[in-house]
């Protein structure tokens, strides 16, 4: 195992937590639209 420092740990965290952002976005998108369609 590569021992990783801390700004390549911190990058990687980066890249977790952008994954994880646009799944979150992709299935939020929807229920935002008909969210605001409802509203408007």
């Amino acid at each position: 195992m590569v021992a990783m420092g801390d700004a390549d740990i911190e990058v990687f965290g980066w890249v977790v937590a952008f994954v994880h952002c646009q799944r979150f976005v992709q299935w939020c998108d929807p229920l935002l639209k008909l969210a605001i369609e409802h509203v408007s």
